[in-house]
């Protein structure tokens, strides 16, 4: 798809160079050191890899699992999220520099090559992020880098923007390593948009020559490239390596050169096909959809990622029935017995959750890049109100307590909706059988195509009992600060009420009024976790939504020929690190 220029897409930080230099420091000039690989690790061979076709490989269009993992093993991005600590990590860029939470300078490093030879500088960047937003892209996730556009150029003629050979220096650059972006949407975590696949810098020159082509033979910074381009009916795809490559990518070990020589993607018609060709002995690497895994032969082999996604049982909380009350809302959750949920509805890429906000989001103290301690970012954990196994007196002591206040209306049951897509009907009725013989109450299930479960969610009056919703870190709504508890607080914010996200319609203006502050000014990771915890611990004394589990990507690597130089080859974005993998 030809990409254009978006007038006026970004600018230049109100605030001048030296005031930003004088803000908060996230990182120094001093790049950090790529982990090493345990002993017994080499390079060479072809790493084989089942797939069903990818949506795109060009990192401007990679918005779908198959296309991430291919760009990612193409492309390094700016700065990357160690798969460990969930730390922000050197990688493109060797520092960068945020003042308050509305400006920030990136410092790239200097001689870094494409794998064409051509070298990367700020206005490569600028390019990139203005055909991410361009609306001729349509890209998926565009909203990336909206949270960039710019508010004003002041008296700068905006129309120059469209002209790539002025733009870079105009529009944000500093030099031809540094530049600046303007947080337009006014978010502290902004910082890891940028450790997103699409988020990866190409090259001006190779993209605006011949934008069709690009997309099939992508031009960018990293370790391997492809042996010739993707077209839409290959059989394969297939990755060489690159000449030239910096190998300092401190988010991968050996500075992310990899460890196959080649990468060798097989494609196939559907995800059963993938699988077949696992147990077949034609691949050696796949992805397993969630409703699979537990039907894998191959045990040994599975792989999993840190949960990325949470499944919630939404309550309405627009009326001034039973569900209204708190009380209610988490007896039905303290009467849950999520281990059997999990074990026998949801499977072994499922874990009982305990709070709002899946691992993948959380951030482990370690060591800084200039070698400082820096502490974590724990998350929010609801607790007794979301116990593994169910507290069925306590649960009916709440129901007793919320009985007794003037104008209850007798709670004797209701009906649970579900989409009809698995595992959610037998995820129904499993709590429907629970809430039956824990608190004696009436359950029914009504199950429904996704299209029409969706038209009654954002229809009037939308969902009057109780119905399930499922986030994940990727989630768009209300705005996009990926790999951050932004996420998954910001759908319950009262500006969210008609969104897939608040069909239960909660809304607390103190809720909102912590949230904004936080989003908005705050970037230290140590504060900006205490805070949030405070956000989820307000949630977890309300309770909204009930969260039930939290789903992990899982993955088969043969283990009998393939082995990882991480302990769990998997990103903070769900995406199996491929080049972190190596043949035995």
């Amino acid at each position: 798809m030809r990409r254009g220029f978006l007038a006026g897409a970004y600018a230049l930080a109100g605030a001048v160079f030296m005031n930003l230099v004088s803000a908060c420091s996230l990182a120094s000039d001093n790049t950090g050191t790529p982990p090493s690989p345990p002993r017994g690790v080499h390079s060479g061979g072809v790493l084989r890899v089942g797939i069903t076709a990818p949506g795109g490989i060009d990192p401007l269009d990679a918005y779908e699992p198959v296309g991430k993992m291919i760009s990612s093993a193409l492309c390094d991005t700016l700065i990357s999220l160690d798969p460990q600590t969930g730390q922000v990590r050197e990688a493109l860029a060797k520092g960068w520099v945020l003042s308050g939470g509305t400006s920030m300078t990136i410092k790239l490093r200097h001689g870094i090559k494409f794998t064409n030879g051509q070298e990367l500088g700020s206005r490569d960047v600028n390019y990139s992020l203005q055909q991410l937003i361009s609306t001729s892209n349509g890209s998926y996730v565009a909203s990336l880098a909206q949270q960039f556009a710019a508010v004003s150029l002041g008296k700068q003629d905006t129309g120059i923007l469209a002209d790539p050979d002025r733009a870079a220096t105009i529009a944000f650059g500093v030099s031809r390593h540094d530049f600046q972006l303007t947080d337009a949407l006014v978010s502290g975590g902004a910082l890891r948009a940028f450790a997103e696949p699409a988020m990866a810098p190409v090259s001006q020159s190779a993209e605006s020559a011949d934008p069709s082509e690009f997309a099939s033979d992508p031009v960018c910074v990293g370790p391997y490239r492809l042996s010739k381009p993707y077209r839409g009916d290959a059989k394969t795809i297939r990755l060489v390596r690159s000449k030239g490559y910096y190998g300092e990518n401190v988010g991968y070990t050996s500075g992310g050169v990899g460890y196959a020589d080649q990468i060798v993607f097989r494609i196939y018609p559907s995800a059963k096909a993938v699988l077949k060709a696992y147990d077949d002995g034609k691949v050696d690497v796949v992805e397993v959809p969630r409703t699979d895994v537990a039907r894998t032969k191959d045990t040994a082999s599975r792989v999993f990622g840190l949960a990325t996604g949470t499944e919630f049982l939404g309550l309405p909380g627009n009326s001034a029935g039973p569900f209204s009350d708190p009380d209610v809302r988490i007896a039905l959750s303290e009467a849950i017995d999520r281990t059997k949920l999990v074990k026998d509805v949801f499977g072994p890429d499922d874990q009982v959750a305990d709070g709002f906000v899946p691992p993948a989001l959380a951030i482990s103290p370690g060591r800084s890049l200039d070698d400082k301690m820096v502490k974590g970012a724990p998350l929010a954990t609801c607790g007794a109100s979301t116990p593994a196994a169910p507290r069925l007196a306590a649960a009916r002591a709440l129901l007793a307590k919320a009985a007794t206040r003037p104008g209850a209306t007798p709670f004797t049951g209701f009906t649970l909706d579900v989409n009809n897509d698995a595992p959610y009907p037998a995820m129904a009725r499993e709590l429907a059988a629970q809430w039956r013989s824990g608190l004696g109450l009436h359950v029914k299930v009504k199950t429904m195509p996704w299209q029409a479960y969706k038209a009654k969610g954002e229809g009037s009056p939308g969902f009057t009992s109780p119905f399930r919703v499922r986030w994940a870190s990727d989630a768009t709504a209300p705005l996009t600060t990926y790999n951050d508890q932004q996420v998954f607080y910001a759908p319950l914010a009262g500006s969210a009420a008609t969104t897939l996200a608040n069909w239960s319609h909660f809304s607390d203006r103190k809720f909102d009024f912590a949230l904004l502050s936080t989003v908005s000014t705050v970037t230290d990771v140590q504060e900006r976790g205490t805070d949030f915890r405070q956000l989820g611990s307000m949630l977890c004394q309300q309770m909204p939504v009930i969260p039930l589990a939290f789903d992990r990507p899982a993955f088969l690597v043969r283990s009998t020929a393939v082995g990882s130089a991480r302990p769990v080859p998997v990103g903070r974005d769900g995406v199996l690190m491929l080049r972190e993998l190596y043949l035995k």
